[in-house]
């Protein structure tokens, strides 16, 4: 574990702690970002979209998201299907057919 960075103060013997970044979830949020985009501009106007992300990132998405995507969604799923098979997530989705 890398420990807290440390601050000084400019006039005094003042100190402050501070977290170092969390990298790995930067690069996951701005994956989330950059897919969202992607899948914006990919899908037609009037294509609907299924949302499958971990909690946290379909919170990250949904502060970015315009109005005009936000009407074409049909559901969001709020589980991280990385371990699962294609087969299973398709079984899933099929719930969700319009």
């Amino acid at each position: 574990m890398i420990p807290p960075g440390r601050s000084f103060s400019s006039v005094g013997p003042g100190r402050s702690a501070f977290d170092a970044p969390d990298l790995h979830q930067r690069r996951e949020n701005r994956f989330g970002h950059e897919a969202l985009e992607l899948i914006s501009s990919m899908a037609g106007a009037e294509t609907p979209v299924i949302l499958i992300a971990p909690p946290h990132m379909l919170g990250e998405i949904r502060a970015e998201q315009n109005p005009k995507f936000e009407q074409r969604i049909l559901a969001e799923i709020n589980k991280d299907f990385a371990q699962r098979s294609a087969a299973d997530i398709l079984e899933m989705l099929r719930e969700y057919q319009p």
